[in-house]
């Protein structure tokens, strides 16, 4: 205690207070962070997605050749290939995770290639990069609060925590 007391006497009370803020500062978000809360959204609710039904996948796959076609592209055996492997597996990715202090949120943009979702018994795909917001809570947990994708027009709310 009397060490404790002598070095108060020499830096006082603002040395005291910014140890304590250097003790409390906010530990920033990593992408690899960010990447598995995303992650684990998509495992929980995989129901979303068209990968789990062999034959929605193929609808999709029928619906962008269709597509395409519409547009003059004849398909060919490759570009099939392609569109099967894609349609295997969703594809979510964290890019770059934004801080925003002010706010005590970061946002962190997706990108959600081969993203196919089921909605309202219809098949959605999008090829636009999302976006996911994470709160920060003063006990230092990042917690994944929203995804949103199709520029804000379909968006959830998962509240996974991010570790």
């Amino acid at each position: 205690m009397r060490a404790f007391l002598n070095w108060f006497n020499r830096v006082g009370f603002v040395g005291l207070a910014s140890l304590v803020a250097v003790g409390c500062a906010a530990r920033p978000l990593s992408q690899p962070e960010a990447q598995r809360a995303v992650d684990e959204w998509l495992q929980k609710h995989v129901e979303l997605l068209v990968q789990v039904e062999p034959e929605a996948s193929q609808r999709a796959i029928d619906a962008e050749i269709r597509r395409l076609e519409s547009f003059g592209v004849a398909v060919t055996d490759d570009m099939l290939a392609q569109m099967k492997k894609e349609f295997a597996a969703p594809h979510v990715a964290v890019v770059g995770v934004q801080e925003i202090p002010a706010q005590n949120a970061a946002v962190a943009d997706l990108d959600m290639k081969s993203f196919y979702w089921r909605a309202n018994g219809s098949y959605f795909t999008t090829k636009l990069p999302g976006k996911a917001t994470f709160a920060h809570y003063s006990d230092g947990r990042w917690v994944l609060t929203t995804i949103q994708w199709e520029a804000g027009a379909f968006q959830v709310s998962p509240n996974i925590r991010a570790r």
